[in-house]
């Protein structure tokens, strides 16, 4: 069997887990009204961005090379174009024509600021990673203090959204943690379950969970769980891979 043949199940899979993903989460949206009014929709793109940084790590991680420093490389260069992608949709798209330089408000420059860090660290990651002999995990820790900061920070849109987004932080923490010894299927598996609640806390999430009195920790505990059942599903999916990263 040829290194195609052989690469092609894997990549097949990955491709089918993402669009179900993808088409899960937004079918989710459409069915609360996300997509409706401008606002909505903007915060809908706003946080599958970065929520789809934090799952790419936590299945690269759980699944993906088995050698750190390559592992990090790949990382630096999803959050150097994630970071970018977002800057260049918030100038286009969102505050057209300059964005960021044209008297921005403080959700703008909370937003860009972000993304913008997060583009910073993965252009440290790909260059520590040249530098040391060992990749550290350092790259992950920083992101996650940052993101527990953004998060918590925010202003949210009811206490949903709250408890969503502070949930959101503590795992990408303890993801962290994690990561730094080097325990890599248990960072991915916090970090998905990080990512999902970030999605969760969205403003259209937010009025829909106060108009049907859908109660907080209710709300949380089951997006943690979707978050958990992925993550269960791709280390059965790519069962060979999990145990070889270990």
């Amino acid at each position: 069997m040829d290194a195609h043949a052989a690469s092609a199940p894997p990549a097949f899979k990955h491709t089918l887990l993402l669009a179900a993903q993808c088409a899960l989460v937004t079918l989710a949206c459409a069915a609360v009204g996300t997509f409706t009014v401008k606002p909505a929709t903007n915060e809908y793109f706003g946080h599958l961005l970065p929520c789809a940084l934090l799952a790419a790590s936590a299945v690269l991680t759980m699944v993906g090379p088995s050698d750190a420093r390559t592992l990090v490389r790949w990382e630096g260069r999803l959050a150097v174009v994630a970071g970018v992608a977002y800057i260049l949709g918030d100038t286009f798209y969102s505050h057209p024509p300059l964005g960021i330089l044209d008297n921005p408000g403080a959700a703008e420059q909370f937003h860009v600021g972000f993304m913008a860090l997060i583009a910073a660290v993965g252009v440290f990651a790909l260059l520590y990673v040249r530098a040391l002999d060992r990749a550290t995990g350092v790259h992950a820790l920083i992101l996650s203090a940052a993101f527990a900061l953004f998060v918590t920070g925010h202003h949210q849109h009811g206490a949903a959204s709250v408890l969503s987004h502070n949930a959101s932080a503590v795992f990408a923490l303890i993801a962290a943690a994690f990561r730094v010894a080097g325990r890599r299927a248990e960072y991915g598996i916090c970090m998905l379950a990080a990512a999902y609640l970030f999605f969760s806390g969205q403003m259209s999430f937010a009025i829909f969970t106060d108009a049907h009195q859908i109660e907080g920790v209710a709300w949380v505990c089951a997006w943690t769980a979707a978050g958990v059942i992925v993550a269960a599903i791709y280390l059965a999916a790519f069962a060979d891979a999990a145990r070889r990263v270990g």
